[in-house]
């Protein structure tokens, strides 16, 4: 069955229709900037105290301008790209997973407080987004998505478990690989302070695809099924919920634009929405590690901060390329 929002469509109705649409996105931005530093301030003394030991103890204001800075950046691409609730949550998912996969193999963090500021960076993305946007037609039960003849193809649990897995399998084995090649020497030599090196020289292959499983999910949900239901629901098939006109191209007629349209970006619905998807994750997951290392972690240069989140970046393309090939199958 779809996930379905929390917040009623009713409730949902009457908090839009009282807001201007002008005030919508700054009002999103407000709402997800309060709700998070009320909650970073009502849970920060119940966090693993090694937290505060790699923190800087007093954040430069600079570094606490970028911070923000890239926060509302990231909302302003979840907003312009149409994203509903849980497709914004699966995106904070995967770009928060490689800090936090970071903070608990190489600077023992307790999972419990890794957890509990993933949770916190989600719901903070996803109320305000719920209550101002309705949901997408993937994210509404029937009948209002009769229509979608992808629905029993993105429903299954099967295929839903089996996309899931491919692609934490696939972030386990990339990040094996960046560990083999470079992150070693890398995580030595660029991050002062660093607790653990086991994970970089040790293989734990069962452990790391069990931890990548969410990952995998949240992959599966804003790539592979978005990408599916494209073409046949408007709202998905670009990231501003618009349908470009379909007509045929004529060379001898045809202008510099619509040439260099024809020839660049000429694919399918599909593929446009899993390529537009992957560019904007994958931006954003190494956008938001490097700026979040580098500002939040001591020790941590701007190569090094690169260096890891390239890794994860690759995985995210990676993983688009996979579900494109399944998709297809």
């Amino acid at each position: 069955m779809p996930l379905e929002s929390p917040i009623s469509v009713s409730t949902r109705a009457r908090v839009t229709g009282a807001i201007p649409p002008v005030l919508r996105f700054p009002l999103f931005v407000w709402l997800a900037v309060t709700i998070s530093s009320l909650s970073y301030a009502f849970i920060e003394t119940g966090l693993d105290q090694t937290l505060s030991e790699i923190t800087p103890h007093t954040l430069s204001s600079e570094k606490r301008l970028v911070l923000l800075v890239s926060r509302v950046i990231e909302l302003a691409v979840v907003w312009s790209a149409n994203f509903d609730g849980l497709d914004a949550s699966s995106l904070v998912f995967i770009a928060r997973a490689p800090f936090l996969w970071l903070l608990y193999s190489h600077y023992n963090v307790a999972p419990a407080s890794l957890v509990a500021i993933l949770l916190l960076e989600i719901y903070t993305t996803y109320i305000p987004l719920s209550l101002l946007r309705t949901p997408s037609a993937i994210h509404t039960p029937p009948p209002t998505t009769q229509t979608l003849y992808t629905r029993a193809l993105i429903d299954d649990l099967a295929v839903r478990s089996y996309v899931s897995l491919l692609g934490a399998g696939l972030y386990t084995a990339i990040l094996q690989v960046g560990y083999r090649l470079f992150l070693g020497p890398l995580l030595i030599t660029r991050f002062d302070g660093l607790r653990d090196l086991t994970a970089a020289y040790t293989t734990y292959p069962f452990i790391n695809l069990l931890l990548a499983l969410p990952l995998g999910w949240a992959s599966r949900e804003i790539l592979f099924s978005a990408s599916q239901a494209a073409g046949v629901m408007p709202e998905v098939s670009t990231p501003a919920g618009r349908v470009a006109k379909i007509r045929k191209f004529q060379p001898a007629t045809a202008t510099l634009e619509e040439t260099f349209y024809h020839n660049i970006w000429n694919w399918s619905s599909r593929n446009k929405v899993l390529i537009t998807r992957a560019a904007i994750a994958t931006a954003l997951v190494v956008g938001m590690t490097t700026i979040q290392l580098v500002c939040a972690i001591d020790g941590v240069d701007l190569i090094g901060a690169l260096g890891w989140a390239s890794v994860w970046g690759a995985g995210v393309a990676t993983n688009a390329l996979l579900f494109g090939w399944v998709g297809n199958v």
